[in-house]
């Protein structure tokens, strides 16, 4: 690769980061979920209590509602399972 085609492709390369990153630094992103899961992992009461929320949440989840699963295949295993989800 020429020099000059790496200066075109680093502007490209920042442009894209910076869109997916919403104009944030990759890593003060990648600083902040670090941050999170430690202390996530340090704090077990709150591991239960997010996962019996998540548990929570999936048994209330009834998609006879939406008529994207209308299907009656929807109804048996494992396509049950994927509209539950």
């Amino acid at each position: 690769m020429t020099d000059s085609e790496r200066k075109r492709l680093d502007p490209a390369w920042h442009a894209m980061l910076g869109q997916v990153a919403g104009g944030i630094s990759p890593a003060a992103l990648i600083n902040a979920g670090v941050d999170r899961a430690l202390h996530l992992a340090a704090s077990p009461d709150k591991q239960s209590e997010l996962l019996g929320e998540d548990l929570s949440g999936l048994a209330a989840t009834d998609p006879s509602g939406d008529a994207r699963f209308s299907d009656p295949a929807w109804t048996t295993f494992p396509a049950k399972a994927l509209a539950q989800g």
